[in-house]
């Protein structure tokens, strides 16, 4: 499991954002509008609690900006 993901958002697309993280390792997350609104594209840290969904055909990354917004989840 993918609990938190700590890095720089680099891209947006939709409620996508691609996080490159400190080891150059990019992961697409779905954020919420929140999350996307607080965070613009910037050098700075970027840091989010993530719930990773497993299907049968893809594995879905979720990320939330606190830990109240991921238990509602």
């Amino acid at each position: 499991m993918i609990g938190k993901i700590k890095g720089k958002l680099v891209e947006v697309s939709g409620n996508i954002g691609l996080v490159e993280t400190a080891s150059g390792v990019f992961y697409n997350i779905f954020l919420t509008p929140s999350t996307l609104s607080k965070n613009q594209l910037n050098n700075e840290n970027f840091e989010v609690y993530t719930y990773l969904h497993v299907k049968e055909d893809a594995m879905i990354l979720f990320g939330f900006e606190t830990k109240n917004e991921y238990d509602i989840f």
